[in-house]
């Protein structure tokens, strides 16, 4: 862009007020200069640079217990950036949707996010877990580093087995037939015992 029909000697300063999110702004030269006369054969020239910085996040799920192969946990994964004041969503690969299982593996890397952006993940199907948590609940993407989620899936044992009723009938006819044929036992013996005598 080039700014015409300035007064000479007059001063004048490059002030960039929206940044599309830019990590940082530089603006060469930074503050005032002069328009001289030489300077319609020889334009001013101001340069802005913006950087955009990236970082990586990391999501490990953890298995508290036992699982098969096949049991499979899903999650979404939102992250928005401040972007000229205004809250915007980061765009995700597969809108942020993923699943992870045993069977495959149990991390999953989102790369070239924008430093600054902050990052929820919420587990939309536990397997059955019996508990689930998410820790931290938030990050913040740092630049060039990678953040860690750590989402923990805990599955208790089954509980024991209860005894059923035809289970019970048959150790009560058990013991009732073990009793019955003691008590035959005793009085063949006896009756052996008052032939003797």
């Amino acid at each position: 862009m080039t700014v015409t029909d300035l007064y000479v000697n007059s001063f004048c300063r490059v002030t960039e007020v929206v940044s599309a999110g830019a990590t940082s702004t530089t603006v060469n030269p930074a503050g005032l200069f002069e328009v001289t006369a030489d300077s319609e054969n020889a334009p001013v020239t101001v340069t802005v640079t913006n950087q955009f910085e990236v970082g990586s996040l990391l999501v490990t799920k953890r298995v508290d217990g036992a699982v098969t192969d096949s049991t499979r946990f899903e999650f979404r994964l939102a992250c928005e950036l401040v972007v000229d004041g205004e809250a915007t969503p980061v765009e995700l690969p597969e809108g942020g949707v993923f699943t992870l299982s045993e069977a495959d593996v149990l991390t999953r890397t989102f790369e070239d996010l924008p430093t600054g952006a902050t990052c929820t993940l919420t587990e939309t199907d536990g397997g059955g877990a019996d508990d689930t948590l998410i820790e931290p609940g938030e990050v913040t993407i740092g630049s060039g580093t990678t953040v860690e989620i750590v989402a923990t899936n805990r599955f208790d044992p089954p509980p024991p087995i209860p005894q059923t009723g035809s289970d019970a009938d048959l150790m009560v006819g058990v013991v009732g037939l073990s009793l019955f044929l003691l008590g035959g036992m005793i009085l063949l013996i006896a009756w052996g015992v008052r032939r003797r005598g």
